[in-house]
């Protein structure tokens, strides 16, 4: 389904309250970060087709966006009729992508590969119902681990407690039975 530009409360309204999954994008002409995700964020569309994908454009529509609290874009929030599921603010395309995949459903049904209740077999012992993805779940340590400066400051945080517990009288010899363990 092509992305549907908002032009007006009452249009914004209708197709949030529907009941499939509606994905909408707060963006500005403007906005360096917008323009970069536009085209994955149009690719999403095509390629979820039973999902609502909206734009709306936060001078155009000023008054919309600071009701819901727009305070920065992007911003993408995601509805089921009518009732907000998940709210990501900046361009983060991976988190977008896996927020998309755990709400959307095509003709009523969800699409994780699931059993309908009654007709298949029960999950073996320990099974936890997660998704697998490269990105990690949202507020996964995979997900933290993604993140360049996230890294950046746990690496050094592990600095400088290794040479506060040591005092930095770390020797060769003590560098060279760490090595060995």
């Amino acid at each position: 389904m092509p992305i549907i530009h908002i032009k007006s409360e009452v249009e914004y309204n209708k197709y949030v309250s529907q009941g499939k999954l509606t994905v909408v994008d707060f963006f500005a002409e403007w906005c360096g970060p917008c323009k970069a995700i536009a085209p994955r964020f149009e690719n999403l569309s095509n390629i979820y087709r039973n999902a609502n994908f909206l734009k709306v454009n936060i001078d155009e529509m000023n008054s919309l966006a600071s009701g819901l609290s727009v305070a920065s874009i992007p911003t993408f929030i995601f509805y089921k009729s009518g009732k907000t599921l998940h709210r990501i603010t900046g361009a983060n395309y991976g988190e977008i992508e896996s927020t998309v995949k755990k709400y959307y459903t095509e003709g009523g049904m969800p699409t994780t590969g699931g059993h309908v209740l009654g007709t298949g077999k029960a999950p073996a012992p320990g099974h936890r119902a997660t998704g697998s993805n490269a990105q990690g779940e949202p507020g996964s340590f995979q997900q933290f681990l993604n993140n360049p400066p996230q890294t950046l400051i746990l690496g050094l945080v592990i600095v400088i407690l290794i040479f506060w517990f040591t005092k930095g009288k770390a020797s060769d010899d003590d560098y060279a039975r760490w090595l060995k363990s």
